[in-house]
């Protein structure tokens, strides 16, 4: 163990370490064994690969993935617990650690067959629009006032099935999340993209209580990760070098 974990206070060497992370292609996949996990899910069990090489905190082995209401309410109640995928908004600024960027997300409007909406107000003409239960995405448009045509989902691949059988005029949806899930077959046709609705950085972040010196630690790893080259190598084996986490 090493020194400056082995000066902890007692509360804090009792910690077990964990990296919470959310459905969401081609960052997160939680798939079986052995098959692509996703960026954000590559680069946590980096940092964990590398935490624990060096001895420098008691950690789970694995990212752990959940439902993103059940991360986030894990997030906000139980200290030494990280996320990479969180975005920084007003309402969250005190709920969390904010630790260091990661990445950058863009949303748009996706639809099937019709031209996509390019802006929030053409959107308002559609009757019904999938979108991420819980998610800042789902309150951003609930405050353009959205209400009675979005259709909540727990995860993409069921947005992506409405959209498939028409059930959904439209989802509003990371870009990238659309294009990975048509490459994968899991949209049946190509989407249509409209233009950019938000575009905005993806930070990691610590749960409220959880060791400074431990938040250093990730930064300090991450950094070393993206300086070396290793990070930019996790963004090609997904594709996303030259797409919107840059």
């Amino acid at each position: 163990m090493s020194a400056n974990f082995a000066r902890a206070g007692d509360a804090d060497e009792d910690l077990t370490y964990e990296f919470l992370l959310s459905s969401i292609p081609p960052l997160v996949m939680d798939k079986a064994p052995g098959q692509e996990k996703g960026l954000l899910w590559d680069i946590a069990q980096g940092l964990l690969n590398r935490l624990k090489a060096g001895q420098e905190c008691k950690c789970k082995a694995k990212p752990t993935v959940l439902p993103w209401v059940r991360a986030t309410t894990v997030l906000e109640n139980e200290k030494g617990k990280f996320m990479l995928q969180m975005t920084r908004t007003d309402e969250r600024e005190n709920k969390y650690e904010w630790i260091v960027p990661v990445g950058h997300l863009t949303f748009a409007f996706v639809t099937k067959i019709n031209p996509p909406p390019d802006t929030i107000e053409e959107a308002k003409a559609l009757k019904r629009i999938a979108v991420y239960r819980g998610s800042h995405l789902e309150k951003t448009l609930r405050s353009k006032g959205f209400n009675t045509s979005l259709m909540m989902t727990n995860d993409s691949n069921a947005s992506a099935r409405l959209l498939n059988y028409g059930r959904v005029d439209a989802w509003y949806a990371s870009v990238d999340e659309a294009l990975w899930l048509y490459k994968k077959k899991v949209l049946l046709s190509r989407p249509r993209i409209g233009e950019a609705i938000l575009t905005v950085p993806i930070w990691a972040v610590a749960s409220k209580g959880t060791p400074k010196s431990m938040q250093e630690k990730i930064k300090r790893i991450f950094q070393e990760m993206e300086a070396e080259g290793t990070i930019l190598t996790l963004k090609e084996k997904y594709g996303l070098h030259d797409h919107s986490i840059n």
